[in-house]
């Protein structure tokens, strides 16, 4: 069992992964009797008859803070931040798949789950097993890795992996540092943060960009150059002021769809990141794009919004092409006649 949990997670650390917690059925139960009802489905789930049979639960972290990342973090007006970051979590459904293929060439079963297809609720279980706390911002914040360990994938199996040594606590752990900070609450350009530790979720613009299918309006103007994720809260967060960027892996590239089918202010600089997102975004990007144009596009962008504006995907979008196009003109008529 040990030489065994040794060269997992020798392994699962070769794989890029930067924290391991493994848990075993006992640890589960406990988290489960302490869940909110919130999380109660997640843990029945996780329970169930489906994996009875395969009761040690492994969640695998990756830290998605780079050099490139701090970069651009650190350069909130004129470009939009996007999720250069976000595609760490490749990173960590190729470690998942690799991980299991450790475990099922001894014999062992596994039934892997990516980031977006997790069945515990991650957060509630770092904090509870005091791996990891909370900010004021909801996130997670992890010893030597700030808010960025937050690439997390898991899987479940047989295998007789020894269970990390820690202890599940009933009480809320919160991040020391926030005791008497509050920068994130105030700086949220949406107010998302609607007090310490609740986040609402559809004024979140990281949630927004990301995830939902439409954006209130009323948030338009709001959303700034953010095409996708934000990241203010994390950015001025004094806990993570020390935390320090490693050397972009290559294995986290940056994905380049190319220009098929994006608008042509693409290349204006702002949104120059945002276009190096993965494909299945697209229509998503699109929207993002459109809004960040019409809160900080320049005259030259109108001709390119108003030709993508004729096409089949712009017409799917005509919301978001109005929104760009009146706030533009409205911008351009109120320029001075030397900066035209």
């Amino acid at each position: 069992m040990q030489d065994l949990t040794r060269d997992f997670l020798a392994y699962a650390e070769s794989k890029g992964i930067q924290k391991t917690v493994i848990l075993s059925q006992i640890q589960v139960h406990q988290l489960a009797k302490l869940a909110p009802e919130a999380y109660r489905k997640n843990f029945e789930q996780a329970c169930s008859d489906d994996y009875r049979d395969i009761p040690v639960i492994v969640l695998m972290g990756v830290f998605g803070y780079d050099d490139l990342f701090a970069t651009v973090r650190n350069q909130r007006e004129g470009i939009g931040l996007t999720g250069s970051h976000q595609n760490y979590w490749r990173i960590a459904e190729e470690a998942v798949k690799n991980t299991s293929q450790f475990l099922e060439d001894r014999g062992f079963r596994v039934k892997p789950h990516g980031e977006f297809t997790m069945i515990l609720p991650v957060k509630y279980v770092l904090n509870r097993l005091g791996v990891g706390k909370y900010g004021k911002n909801s996130i997670i914040y992890v010893d030597g890795y700030g808010s960025y360990l937050n690439n997390w994938v898991e899987l479940f199996t047989n295998a007789p992996l020894e269970p990390t040594d820690i202890q599940v606590t009933e009480d809320f752990q919160g991040l020391a540092q926030c005791v008497k900070c509050e920068t994130c609450i105030s700086t949220c350009p949406t107010s998302a943060i609607l007090e310490p530790y609740k986040v609402d979720q559809n004024k979140c613009i990281t949630h927004l960009t990301h995830r939902t299918d439409t954006i209130p309006k009323e948030l338009f103007s709001k959303m700034r150059n953010w095409i996708w994720g934000c990241n203010i809260c994390q950015s001025i967060c004094p806990a993570n002021a020390r935390v320090a960027p490693r050397k972009r892996p290559v294995d986290a590239a940056i994905s380049h769809p190319g220009t098929t089918g994006l608008p042509p202010a693409h290349t204006h600089p702002f949104p120059r990141l945002a276009t190096e997102l993965v494909p299945e975004y697209n229509t998503k990007y699109l929207k993002n794009v459109l809004i960040a144009l019409g809160n900080c596009g320049v005259s030259d962008d109108l001709r390119y919004v108003e030709m993508f504006s004729r096409t089949p995907k712009g017409g799917e979008l005509k919301e978001f092409c109005d929104y760009a196009l009146s706030q533009i003109k409205s911008r351009h008529e109120t320029e001075p006649k030397r900066n035209r």
